[in-house]
This record gives structure tokens, sequence and C-alpha cells, in this order.
């Protein structure tokens, strides 16, 4: 791929995706709101640009990696935005993690100037793309993705290719949905464990020592591997007895767990409905 980059957005991850393109012989160009993080690029040996709209002007694939979605929308459909330089020769890659509307709407900009859009939502933070364990999730036209395929891979290990236009972000959100989780039940299960007396450092040492690998890395053991239906096997102890008396005794301590009363409510919904079941779907052991 004999293409110009560009990279808008120099921050913390952006920083890092332009060292990894350098190291693989596609130094890109680079823009960056922020007048610090230009100079930063500058002092590493980047070429700077003027505007995100120079980038278009300037690229034919255009990474773009900020923060939020009034920083999306600001650097593609704001003054002097990647859209305003946009054209047919152009890329965007949109890889920040934002709502899919932002998505939708930065895509349907640079469109309407005819170039083409994907988004690919890196799995790792920097330390890791650094590290080599990135993955990028993505979605938009297959074909556009598969061209730009060796582009990304300058930059992690692998391409997961989920669907249209949306569907990497929708999997980085799913993705991130499961981290946020783990944190907040992890939280609870803490503040449960010290009503009953039990100190948080040695119930983090305790769970490292005993707690199971994690669910993903044998899904298939709990959930159909045919695609037939996402519902988990309940298993007739964690889900059915477990879960529910972990509710019970935060709420007999007075332990404010509003996700744990949810789980537990979760968990005998899920139950019941295994036990309706006519062919015994859903039960199961772990």
């Amino acid at each position: 791929m004999d293409q110009r980059v560009g990279l808008v957005g120099y921050g913390a991850m952006g920083s890092v995706f332009a060292e990894l393109l350098a190291g693989a012989g596609r130094k890109p160009l680079v823009f960056d709101a922020n007048a610090g993080a230009l100079e930063q690029a500058r002092a590493a040996g980047f070429e700077t640009a003027r505007s995100a709209a120079e980038i278009a002007e300037r690229c034919d694939v255009i990474d773009l990696i900020v923060r939020t979605d009034d920083d999306v929308l600001a650097a593609t459909t704001g003054p002097e935005g990647i859209a305003e330089g946009a054209g047919p020769g152009n890329t965007l890659i949109v890889m920040s993690t934002v709502s899919l509307r932002t998505t939708y709407a930065v895509a349907g900009a640079v469109a309407s100037r005819g170039a083409l859009a994907v988004d690919a939502c890196p799995s790792e933070r920097p330390g890791g793309v650094r590290a080599g364990n990135n993955v990028f999730l993505v979605g938009g036209d297959e074909a556009v993705v598969d061209r730009l395929r060796p582009h990304l891979l300058h930059m992690s290990r692998a391409v997961h290719y989920f669907g249209p236009l949306g569907a990497g972000n929708a999997a980085k959100l799913v993705k991130n949905l499961l981290v946020g989780a783990e944190r907040l039940i992890l939280h609870e299960a803490l503040l449960i464990g010290q009503s009953a007396g039990l100190p948080y450092v040695r119930v983090l040492e305790m769970l490292r020592d005993t707690v199971e690998p994690p669910l993903v890395a044998e899904w298939e053991t709990v959930f159909d591997p045919t695609g037939a239906s996402p519902v988990p096997q309940t298993g007739s102890n964690v889900l059915g007895k477990d879960v529910p008396l972990a509710a019970d005794l935060a709420r007999s301590r007075g332990v404010d767990a509003p996700i744990t009363f949810e789980l537990a409510r979760s968990a005998l919904a899920l139950v019941e409905a295994a036990s309706r079941a006519p062919d015994g779907a859903g039960s199961g052991h772990r």
C-alpha cells in the first residue's frame, strides 16, 4: 500500500500509533488541536499539519484517534476539519471509541465529499499497543477493510472484522462493558466482604489464587457454540443459589450493592426460565 498516511490526534494513543507506523516505514503526517501535542510530535521527528483539513488534502489514509464524541466531531465536521479537505482519494479510519451516532455522522460527512470511512477501535490501552498486544475491532465495507488490513497490522497483531460501519465500534463498547462491569461488581464484592469482617486486600489475594480462568477463555462450555442463542447455561449452584445468597448477605449487612441485587434478580429469572425449557436447555453446572 503506497499511500500517504495522516494521523489526527497525537495523544497517549495516537503517539504510540505514530511511533509504530514510523517503525514500519509509514511515518505519518500529524495534526492535533492541542499546540503542546503538536510540539511533542515535531520533537519526535514527525512533520505536522496546520489543520485536520490539511491532513485530508495531503494524505490518502487518515487515522483519527481522539478521545470524546465532541473531539471526533470537531476534528471531522468542525471548521478546518477532515471533511473540509476530504475527497474521493481519502479513506478515514475512525479509531476513537464513541457513540455509533457519531461514527455514522462523521462517515456521512466525508462520504458527502466522496471519501470512504471505516471504524477500527483498538482493543488495548497505549502500553498494550506498544507491547504488541493490540487487536483492531473493525466495521465497514469488507473490501475497503481488506485494503486497509496491512496498514492496520502495522499497529496491531490482528484485525477482527465484524460487519458494516459501526460494528467495530459496537464490539469495542461490548468489550469495555465487560471490563467496567468486572471492576464495578468487584467493588461491591469487596464491600460485602468487608461487611462480614473480611479485609479487602486479603479477599483480592484469595480471588487471585482461587478464581477460575476468565469465562471467555472457555466460553464454549457455557454458551451455545452454534450461535443459536446467547443464553448461558445456568448451572445448579452459582446462579440459582450463591449469587442470591451474596445479595442476601449484602442486604443483611446494610451494604449498598445495587449491581449485586440486580444480578441476583437476573440469575433467578434465568434459572426459572431454564427450568421451564422443554429440552432442558440452560442447565449445566458452572
